[in-house]
């Protein structure tokens, strides 16, 4: 095994830039980079176990790196993962990382490193994106036709063989690039350096490499005698000779099994050996050292290999690559390529190698709903239930803003819906199909499906750290759930079970209040009042989220300053307005009366939707038209351009209660003494909802938004008396409007709207 490494000494740790950021040196970056080297090379070996192999896990690594600081969610995560950075915390760790090596390596005459990005015409390379690309990694962007896909393929083939000395030829063929090709990253580096101790010529000679115990082949080998660095591990069944260029920080290191089979025993070894510690025990000796000449030519198709590594989520529609264009859609990997080259003789050694990854409009959202799991179920994705979802979420609003018709509003259809749905996994006959219509999920012989989308839901929000939903399910000490009840409560709503004694009902609503202050990070309090619970209480319902995003382009604190926000044609109020101009999904639907702007937060799985009229007094108008609007075709339409948007600063507290609202939906028989929950309790007697309420809390400053929400339903006996490029564009938000906090897929968590920010 050959190993071709830059010197890196443990001396050079202690360097650190004026950020505290560990200089190249630093043993954990060493580490990292050469633990994702060795599992590379296991990968890559079992692909050619018969054969010769060359790679350049400093080329893939640069590649995947600079295509990593444009990953969002999972994909950051897998990418961060996958090369063994860490968490997708790491970037600017790891962006000032490559600055310093690309620093480094200009100032050596035998290596040379370069990246190039580069983009189809008429797309915007996003600012943040582009200053990392040429700070850290020295990546020039050039503009490219990809449609013209033959002059495109020669484009980027010409650039790799001019950064290789020509020794890589045909990365890219044609047929991988066409008008769907948004970006293309390539990375070349070139290594060229005499040994330090020349082999002489005259003294190479054929003799035999055993290819295993019996078999071999005269090849020219050559021969030098010198002072090397120099060790036989023998516990380890290895021995390792270090070979020095001129005027190179880079060495080779040949590690040569003590068996003439003892490769595959090597290999295996390999991944956990320290070079740093292995080159500490090994020292200057006078060595006769054998070294065949040879030339290799490798080419890797990285795809299956990254995959093994973890990181097979960037290659799927479910790729989250938000930080690299202004618009053009989601976008994956379609294609990630490798070709080495290496050449070793008497004189010295040649290496090149070439990377590229080829990103393409990804066809995510809607197009994701044909993935189905093994009971045939599709996925959270599915358009049915979000569009169902949506649904639902724009007939509450419209019911709860004609209560508040002059005031702010906020509530989440999230919440509500999940404490409805669980309640609904209760619920039989009538009851039941009137729950599962308002909610409009269909018929009540859904339940199976709506548990698995909840079940799914669940699982999804557990992977986002911005996002947190709970559910619990509070019994009558005494009374027991049937087990099909506390089945689907666990497993697809993840709600636990507590037995409590609804008769001490100070103490109860305590405990109640106490697990929502908990759950909305201290946002809502209060929700259950001690008198609406007694003896007669059989089960309390309780939803909790609370959501906390930075926005991905924060506003300046500087920027905010007090603007006249009117919240009719002739009344105006001062009010905290923020201002920023960013490339923001944008669009003026004039036909309908309003324009839109979309506001992501970091980690792109949220964002915020703002709906304002196009006149002062336009908000009635606006939410005549919210329940005929498809967001996901919605956002199809907006697209990214430089927005001046000026969004006051609000906070919002806001109380609910359900009984009429859900009533109004067609959802009241589950109030009345008809009601039918015959799925909930063993025994106690036939259940109705005495009161369902709901809190929610959101505020939007500088920094981003933190909102929280819970929901109750009381279930009581039944006869029970119910207790109580364009150019830039200008956003202004100085009128009434509409926002909608919602999910990567369009799925409504928060709605309302802000009529007097003050």
């Amino acid at each position: 095994i050959v190993l071709v490494f830059g010197q890196t000494h443990p001396h050079e740790i202690s360097d650190r830039n004026s950020n505290g950021i560990t200089d190249l040196g630093d043993t954990k970056f060493v580490q990292q980079s050469n633990d994702f080297a060795f599992q590379l090379y296991k990968q890559v070996s079992a692909q050619a176990s018969n054969g010769n192999v060359v790679f350049s896990p400093l080329s893939i690594s640069a590649c995947l790196s600079l295509a990593a600081m444009g990953a969002g969610g999972v994909t950051a995560d897998e990418m961060f993962g996958g090369l063994r950075y860490g968490r997708a915390d790491q970037k600017q760790q790891v962006a000032e990382w490559y600055r310093r090596l690309m620093h480094r390596l200009a100032n050596d005459t035998s290596i040379a490193l370069a990246n190039k990005l580069y983009v189809r015409e008429g797309f915007n390379v996003k600012r943040s994106f582009q200053e990392v690309a040429t700070n850290s990694f020295q990546s020039e962007v050039e503009m490219i036709d990809f449609a013209q896909n033959k002059i495109a393929a020669k484009t980027i083939n010409d650039w790799v063989e001019r950064n290789t000395n020509n020794k890589i030829k045909d990365l890219i063929a044609a047929n991988s690039l066409n008008v769907l090709t948004r970006m293309v990253l390539v990375n070349a580096m070139h290594f060229h350096a005499k040994w330090k101790h020349q082999f002489k010529r005259f003294f190479t000679k054929p003799r035999p490499f055993w290819f295993s115990d019996t078999e071999s082949r005269d090849v020219p080998m050559m021969y030098i005698q010198e002072y090397f660095a120099y060790n036989n591990f023998v516990a380890q069944g290895f021995s390792a000779v270090e070979l020095a260029y001129s005027d190179s920080f880079v060495k080779m290191l040949v590690l040569l099994p003590n068996n003439r089979d003892g490769l595959a025993a090597l290999e295996e070894r390999l991944s956990s050996l320290n070079f740093v510690d292995l080159r500490s025990k090994m020292y200057e000796n006078f060595v006769e050292v054998y070294l065949p000449k040879f030339k290799i030519d490798f080419s890797l198709d990285l795809n299956n290999v990254l995959t093994s590594l973890g990181m097979g989520r960037m290659f799927s529609d479910a790729a989250e690559f938000p930080d690299f264009l202004h618009s053009g859609g989601p976008l994956k990997v379609s294609k990630a390529i490798h070709k080495a080259f290496i050449k070793v003789n008497e004189a010295g050694t040649e290496a090149a190698a070439t990377t590229a990854i080829v990103l393409v409009f990804g066809q995510t959202h809607p197009r994701e709903i044909s993935d189905r799991n093994s009971n045939g179920i599709t996925d959270l994705g599915d358009t049915k239930f979000v569009q169902q979802s949506n649904d639902f979420a724009f007939q509450l609003y419209k019911q709860v803003s004609a209560q508040a018709s002059n005031g702010n509003v906020v509530f989440s259809p999230l919440s509500i819906s999940a404490c409805l749905s669980l309640a609904a996994m209760g619920a039989g006959g009538v009851t039941a199909d009137e729950m599962f219509s308002g909610l409009r999920y269909g018929r009540a012989d859904q339940k199976q499906q709506v548990a698995e989308w909840y079940r799914r839901l669940m699982h999804r929000l557990a992977n986002d750290t911005s996002i947190a939903l709970a559910n619990k399910l509070y019994v009558r000490e005494g009374f027991n759930v049937k087990r099909s009840f506390q089945e689907v409560a666990t497993n697809s709503f993840q709600s636990e079970v507590e037995m409590i004694d609804f008769a001490q009902n100070k103490i109860a609503a305590k405990t109640i209040n106490d697990w929502v202050e908990r759950n909305t990070n201290n946002k809502i309090k209060d929700l259950i009042s001690a008198d609406s619970l007694d003896k007669l209480t059989r089960m309390v319902l309780v939803n909790a989220v609370h959501f906390k995003g930075n926005w991905r382009y924060q506003f300046e604190t500087t920027n905010t300053r007090p603007m006249r926000f009117w919240s009719s044609q002739t009344d105006s109020r001062d009010v905290p307005m923020m201002y920023i101009q960013e490339y923001f999904a944008y669009k003026n639907f004039k036909v309908k009366g309003f324009s839109a702007v979309e506001l992501a937060y970091s980690g792109e799985r949220m964002s915020m939707l703002v709906l304002l009229p196009n006149k002062r007094d336009g908000i009635a108008a606006l939410e005549q038209r919210l329940s005929r609007l498809d967001l996901v075709q919605l956002r199809r339409e907006m697209n990214e351009i430089d927005v001046k948007v000026y969004l006051p600063k609000f906070k919002i507290d806001f109380s609910l209660d359900l009984n009429g609202v859900l009533t109004s939906l067609g959802m009241g028989r589950m109030f009345s003494d008809s009601a039918e929950f015959p799925d909930m309790l063993e025994s106690g007697g036939p259940l109705k909802v005495s009161k369902a309420i709901h809190k929610a809390f959101i505020e939007v400053n500088e920094e981003g938004t933190e909102a929280a929400a819970s929901t109750g339903f009381y279930m009581v006996p039944l006869s029970y008396p119910p207790p109580t490029p364009p150019p830039t564009m200008e956003f202004k938000a100085d009128h009434p409007f509409i926002y909608v906090l919602m999910s990567q897929d369009k799925g409504v968590y928060f709605i309302g709207k802000v009529i007097n920010p003050a």
